[in-house]
């Protein structure tokens, strides 16, 4: 059995109950049973020597409100309704890095190879593999749904706030394309999750196990960097995700041993693998981290 299998039955095992709405779905995807059998999942068959070690590490964390894109400019649907207010940005945020740490004159060096990102459009779908974007949308007038598909669709210009009572926002101007940016829509469906490209009528037949070893294969997510100097939009809008999750349980690997990332620990949560995280009474942001670390030498 290939891990893509391993981790839809896992994710087929976390959901006993006929129904779910989108909430309930969503926490019991990022419930410790589920971080903790990806991560034995994913830690499979991986090289455990004396002096190399191959190991995956898995952390989650979440922002307290979801954060909103404000189109900069005049925006319309696909029906061609014009969109007002804020939209969502997605509904949760997965991230791959991977680094290797080894010794140099006694002193531990991190060693990054790969950051990769991808933003997932969650929805309740009424069957297997189906087409984007899932739930209904009105032809006379804008909906939720609507404004998320002409954002991860099309990615106009818009200005990043942390919630809707933000008055001021927390990045500006972001100008991304399909290029550099990688978002999926989901369905949920009869204990499992479809994901498709975030395309009108594109067909959701990519498993959730499947984008997890894609993401990890490098197959599938866009590249970000945390260079301050040399940094797309892509990665701008990433790191600030990152940021306001604040930094408890989140891996220094991303930002650097020395720097902190802790920004708004009043609303923003993370915690550590092995706690129940049923935290979805309200709408949050989960911002789940794979990284890939490759231990070279011998370590006290």
């Amino acid at each position: 059995m290939n891990k893509s299998t391993e981790i839809d039955n896992l994710i087929s095992s976390l959901y006993s109950e006929k129904k779910y709405g989108e909430l309930k779905a969503l926490a019991r995807l990022f419930s410790a049973q589920f971080l903790n059998g990806l991560e034995n999942i994913i830690n499979s068959g991986c090289r455990n020597e004396e002096y190399f070690k191959d190991i995956f590490d898995v952390s989650l964390g979440w922002i307290d409100k979801i954060p909103l894109a404000s189109f900069i400019n005049r925006e319309k649907d696909i029906n061609g309704n014009l969109i007002k207010g804020k939209v969502e940005i997605g509904d949760f945020l997965l991230v791959y890095t991977h680094s290797q740490t080894f010794l140099n004159k006694g002193e531990q060096v991190i060693q990054s190879f790969d950051k990769r990102a991808v933003i997932v459009q969650a929805k309740i779908s009424n069957k297997r593999n189906p087409d984007v974007p899932i739930a209904k949308m009105s032809e006379k007038k804008v909906s939720s749904t609507s404004k998320e598909l002409t954002l991860l669709s099309k990615w106009p210009s818009f200005d990043l706030y942390r919630s809707s009572r933000s008055k001021s926002s927390d990045l500006e101007k972001i100008n991304l394309n399909k290029d550099e940016a990688c978002a999926k829509f989901a369905g949920f469906y009869d204990k499992s999750w479809d994901c498709g490209e975030p395309d009108l009528g594109n067909v959701c037949n990519l498993t959730l196990g499947e984008l997890f070893t894609k993401l990890i294969d490098g197959k599938t997510g866009c590249s970000f960097n945390t260079d301050s100097n040399n940094t797309n939009d892509w990665s701008r809008l990433v790191n600030k995700l990152l940021e306001l999750c604040g930094d408890y349980q989140m891996p220094g690997y991303i930002f650097g041993k020395n720097k902190s990332r802790l920004q708004n620990a009043g609303t923003l949560y993370c915690n550590p693998i092995g706690m129940l995280l049923d935290f979805f009474n309200k709408k949050k942001f989960p911002v789940l981290v794979v990284n890939r670390i490759f231990f070279e030498g011998k370590f006290e």
